[in-house]
């Protein structure tokens, strides 16, 4: 009884330390895809500017849209993102 006893505070303690380890690689995750969203973002906002300067129609933010709308949906990256702003 007492084997089993010592036993089992050490197999939550590792199912903790694995959920905390598992949180930090997917906030990392996320971080790494809000970093890339807001790289295309801004590539976008910089090709509509150029497209209003040669008086065409500014459509690269409305491309990335779906992206956008994709990657918000998810939680974590949501998460994320009100964490940087």
């Amino acid at each position: 009884m007492q084997i089993e006893a010592i036993l089992k505070p050490k197999k939550a303690n590792k199912s903790k330390k694995k959920r905390k380890d598992d949180e930090e690689v997917l906030d990392r995750f996320a971080d790494e895809e809000v970093s890339r969203l807001r790289e295309s973002m801004l590539a976008a906002a910089a090709d509509d500017e150029q497209a209003n300067r040669d008086k065409l129609p500014a459509t690269a933010k409305l491309r990335l849209l779906p992206s956008v709308m994709e990657v918000l949906r998810k939680h974590v990256a949501s998460i994320s993102i009100l964490k940087h702003h």
